[in-house]
């Protein structure tokens, strides 16, 4: 009877050793750096170090999909306040640099678009392009392939004070994202 039960737990612990080899090779690392991330963010005591040291570690690369999930599901649990804005601002510097801000941002329209014109007075020239990036595919929710803008580039606030008034204006949604916050004014989106 004891040969019959402990065949039966070895094989169960064969598998399951089996099964982890195989997830961690399916995607490795990207996994175990969302579980880690998630503990850090919920449990450290410095979520902007933690987003300071996940955008070095990118170094330019595009956003894995593990770990853009776990941010956006992030930011829509946080609600307004500054937790979200360091999600935020993680993004905008993503997109300042060259785009690799993920797929998912773009999805999350008003909220987005809030939180930015909320927290951008305070961020880095890079991070405040970047965050006019995040605006214009949160509104138009397609990705912009026209990163350079008709201002002088260390000025992105002039094009801020355009995206603010667009925000202002008392329409719903569906029908705000319609209007071009550039429409009218000397700035343009400008292919590279």
């Amino acid at each position: 009877m004891w040969k019959r039960y402990s065949t039966a737990i070895l094989s169960v612990l064969a598998i399951m050793v089996l099964a982890g080899v195989m997830w961690i090779i399916a995607d490795p690392g990207w996994r175990i750096a969302r579980a880690n991330l998630w503990f850090d963010l919920h449990y450290g005591d410095r979520v902007d170090i933690v987003l300071d040291e996940l955008y070095k570690k990118l170094d330019g690369r595009h956003v894995p999909d593990a770990i853009d999930r776990l941010l956006i599901d992030e930011f829509n649990r946080a609600g307004p306040g500054t937790y979200r804005a360091m999600i935020v601002e993680f993004y905008a510097k993503q997109a300042g640099f060259g785009g690799r801000q993920g797929d998912r941002a773009r999805t999350l329209g008003p909220p987005l678009i809030e939180a930015i014109l909320e927290n951008h007075a305070r961020w880095s020239q890079p991070a405040k392009r970047g965050g006019l990036i995040l605006m214009e595919e949160a509104r138009t929710n397609e990705y912009v392939s026209k990163r350079f803008l008709s201002v002088y580039e260390d000025e992105p606030d002039v094009v801020y004070a355009h995206y603010e008034t667009w925000w202002r204006k008392p329409l719903p949604w569906e029908e705000k994202r319609l209007y071009d916050p550039l429409y009218g004014t000397d700035v343009k989106w400008l292919s590279p």
